[in-house]
């Protein structure tokens, strides 16, 4: 059962460290996923 809480703050974790190195490895294709990224996360954050 606690598998099922740890879940989901490893997902967040694990988008976060992508998101990163997606950052370095292309600028450029990251910028415009990471705005997508962004208006998700505050919009399931919130909700």
């Amino acid at each position: 059962m606690s598998f099922h809480k740890v879940t989901p703050v490893k997902k967040n974790n694990n988008r976060k460290a992508a998101a990163q190195p997606a950052q370095k490895a292309a600028p450029k294709k990251a910028a415009p996923k990471q705005a997508a990224s962004n208006r998700r996360r505050p919009v399931s954050r919130q909700g």
